[in-house]
């Protein structure tokens, strides 16, 4: 993005004011005269040297205000986004508007109609229903050399225009001149966004000072570029604000707390070219790396962010989780579960034989035993699990004695209507080892 190589004209007019592509081809929009009725080549080989198929104009704005930027969503419309100088004296105002018109054309050829939609941007003021006129050089050709005409409107307004547009994700972002109404500041760009065309574009604020922008939003080699009319340009790597961090948890044996956590992890949305398209950028979410984590009965998720050394506090839009799905081979996890041998015993089903397959497909089966058990920190806990075990092994014996289990768990649910006899569900702990505490 730093050097580049002179490969001949594209357009035979100095007033260019924005490019679009589609299908290997690109759309080439100027205004002729300057400031005014956007035109249109098409060419399909930029480097040839040889100018593309002029379509002439399309687009004709009675408000004489143009300085048009040009985006084609991902339906294929194209959307222009022009000055509309009826409600201001556009000379003493950098050639800029408080309003900005929004047209669209299904090939970015034919279609494009003043008036169809509301306003992209209507910063105006009170009407007053008084009628001002103003000079522009090109009013001999596009005017019949009479003066332009707008509405005057008080008290007096900020104007922007040379507009440029650029969405990334789903949010659409604006770029354009900012003129305050008040002349003792200068001049600088304005941003605004949207995530619905068919609304205003919102306010984001404004970028440096002390130049006359007329910028070009793109997206190349990771980064978004504003190029302007003077020596330097801005550089971004994205809407993402930095300082972000988060972590996710497990709770492996579903006794509500997190039993293992990941680290804490920085993290921040990636982009990339939307194949097929000059001015969308697809977004991929950030992300918590969750490889080492184990598998579970419960999950958590906190973030923690930090304000930045330019005052700037990163703000959560939303958080979305997804989980992968088990498929059924996956080898059961070993929990552990804590508190005391049950000294009154509820109502609880007798757990039959286990029986399997061995690796020569003959049926094993194992006789099992079964005791019970209240979950907690605390003796006389009312939360009693069916703990099953073999024959041979030992089992604790001391009532009223903190102990740990460690085995796999299952579930069981009869299935019966809830509050009949057949209706039953609980955890059942296949022990494999355990310890007093």
């Amino acid at each position: 993005m730093k050097d580049w190589k002179l490969l001949g004209l594209v357009c035979p007019s100095g007033c260019m004011t924005t490019a679009e592509y589609a299908d290997g081809k690109f759309y080439l929009y100027y205004d002729n005269p300057n400031d005014e009725n956007p035109h249109l080549i098409i060419d399909d080989d930029l480097t040839d040297g040889i100018l593309g198929k002029e379509y002439g104009e399309v687009f004709t704005d009675p408000s004489h205000g143009s300085d048009a930027g040009v985006f084609r969503d991902e339906d294929g419309t194209f959307h222009m986004i022009y000055e509309d100088w009826s409600p201001i004296n556009a000379r003493e105002n950098g050639w800029d508007s408080p309003l900005a018109g929004r047209v669209s054309s299904p090939d970015g050829i034919r279609g494009f109609t003043y008036g169809e939609h509301p306003p992209a941007v209507d910063h105006r003021t009170k009407p007053t229903g008084k009628i001002g006129t103003f000079t522009h050089p090109a009013m001999k050709i596009s005017n019949n050399g009479k003066p332009l005409e707008y509405e005057i409107h008080e008290p007096s307004q900020n104007a922007y225009g040379d507009w440029t547009l650029i969405k990334v994700g789903s949010h659409y972002h604006l770029f354009g001149d900012y003129d305050s109404a008040d002349h003792s500041k200068p001049m600088r760009m304005a941003r605004f966004h949207t995530d619905d065309l068919n609304k205003e574009f919102q306010w984001s604020g404004e970028i440096g000072k002390g130049f006359h922008p007329d910028p070009s939003v793109g997206f190349a080699e990771g980064k978004f570029y504003l190029i302007m009319q003077r020596a330097t340009d801005f550089v971004s790597p994205g809407p993402w604000v930095d300082g972000v961090e988060a972590r996710a948890g497990v709770d492996e044996d579903g006794d509500g707390t997190i039993d293992e956590w990941t680290d804490w992890q920085a993290v921040k949305e990636s982009y990339s070219q939307k194949p097929g398209f000059a001015r969308i950028v697809d977004v991929a979410p950030a992300k918590v790396d969750t490889g080492k984590l184990p598998a579970g009965q419960g999950f958590a998720f906190e973030y923690r962010t930090s304000r930045l050394d330019n005052g700037v506090q990163p703000i959560m839009d939303r958080v979305s989780l997804e989980f992968d799905k088990p498929n059924g081979k996956e080898k059961k996890k070993v929990v552990a579960r804590i508190g005391f041998l049950a000294e009154e015993v509820g109502q609880h089903p007798v757990i039959g034989p286990s029986a399997f397959l061995d690796e020569s497909g003959k049926v094993i089966v194992k006789e099992i035993k079964q005791f019970y058990f209240n979950v907690g920190e605390k003796r006389g806990s009312n939360r009693q699990i069916i703990v099953t075990y073999p024959p041979d092994m030992k089992i604790p014996t001391i009532p009223g004695r903190k102990i740990e289990l460690r085995g796999t768990l299952d579930s069981i649910d009869l299935g019966g209507e809830p509050g009949t006899k057949g209706s039953y569900g609980n955890d059942v702990l296949r022990l494999k080892s355990w310890k007093y505490l």
